[in-house]
């Protein structure tokens, strides 16, 4: 399943060459992403550039396992093995291997959906980030003053 509207139309046309359209679901831009992520095992986000990876955090909230690619901001959210999987960018039999490993380990899923889970909530509450940002502003205000 591929969410999102980026380059899904490249995608489609690659999923078609390949033979394997039937089998891929492409629901394009979605505002229930909450309600999308609870029917996923593991969730990969194989981006080649990120900030902070916010669709990270959704799935890591809803419950599912992540994948990563190791770029960006991402490595600041995900710990490689304990509440989620980084992989090299491009590096796609390193994602291939950790979403397998993922499905095939069942007690490895649980402990970093687990780990995960407790981060998000102790590390990325809406008060802490509000918090973060307003004292950001505050200090990027009193340099220009």
């Amino acid at each position: 399943m591929i969410v999102g509207d980026g380059k899904e139309k490249s995608l489609i046309k690659l999923a078609h060459t390949l033979g394997i359209k039937d089998k891929i679901l492409f629901l394009g831009f979605s505002d229930n992403v909450e309600q999308i992520l609870r029917i996923f095992d593991v969730f990969v986000l194989s981006s080649l550039n990120e900030g902070l990876g916010r669709a990270i955090l959704e799935a890591m909230a809803s419950e599912v396992a992540v994948v990563a690619t190791s770029v960006g901001g991402i490595p600041s959210i995900i710990k490689n093995q304990e509440n989620g999987i980084l992989a090299g960018a491009k590096d796609f039999r390193m994602i291939a291997g950790a979403v397998v490993k993922l499905l095939e380990n069942e007690d490895l899923r649980k402990a970093i959906v687990k780990n995960a889970l407790a981060d998000v909530k102790a590390k990325f509450k809406e008060e802490n980030m509000l918090e973060k940002t307003f004292k950001l502003y505050e200090e990027l205000i009193s340099q220009k003053l």
